[in-house]
């Protein structure tokens, strides 16, 4: 069968399993549970079991992250941020000034009438529990497996991974900031322009 021609496998496959990849695995949720949505995640770092300390995961290393209350809220709804706060500071406070300049601006969670402006939690922590709720979901993880050949089809995209598999995807989502495996190999157009340059 033609690459053009292969039936698609997957709605949407996820490449990358840190931070951003995780977190749309879980907000796909309702859609892979009541409609059946098809769903893989592509992760390059092999992932701990339940009772192993966690391992060196690019998005989840050891350092923390402030998120804003925001972001806290969508954590919520995602069902996550119960055990997510276990480990988490809130911010209260924010001071915003400029060495050497004039001025400076105060924020204080009691003056707006919220908890907290924003929270700072474990990156490590943060993937632990995103990788906890995706674990009960039923989707398919190629881990560790990286992305060799990408390529357009008519129905989305062709991945080849490094674990041998290949996949027909209905939409790919790129969740991966070191972009995985050979970029050389992957077969779409990009556009680039300067950021401070309107399109």
């Amino acid at each position: 069968m033609a690459m053009s021609e292969q039936a698609v496998t997957h709605d949407i496959v996820i490449i990358g399993g840190g931070l951003v990849g995780a977190s749309l695995g879980c907000a796909l949720a309702p859609l892979i549970t009541q409609y059946g949505l098809r769903v893989a995640v592509i992760e390059a770092t092999a992932l701990p079991e339940a009772a192993e300390p966690p391992v060196w995961q690019p998005s989840f290393d050891a350092r923390a992250s402030a998120i804003a209350e925001g972001s806290a809220q969508r954590f919520r709804r995602l069902g996550v941020w119960e055990a997510m706060q276990q480990e988490a500071s809130p911010i209260r406070r924010i001071h915003i000034s400029e060495r050497g300049r004039m001025g400076a601006t105060r924020l204080n969670a009691q003056d707006v009438g919220v908890e907290a402006l924003g929270h700072v939690i474990p990156n490590a922590w943060m993937g632990r529990v995103l990788h906890h709720e995706l674990s009960g979901l039923p989707l398919e993880w190629h881990c560790p497996a990286r992305v060799e050949q990408l390529a357009p089809v008519a129905e989305g995209h062709h991945l080849t991974l490094s674990d041998g598999s290949e996949l027909v995807a209905g939409l790919t989502v790129l969740a991966d900031g070191g972009v995985q495996g050979s970029r050389n190999n992957w077969v779409f157009p990009v556009r680039r322009r300067p950021i401070n340059r309107r399109p």
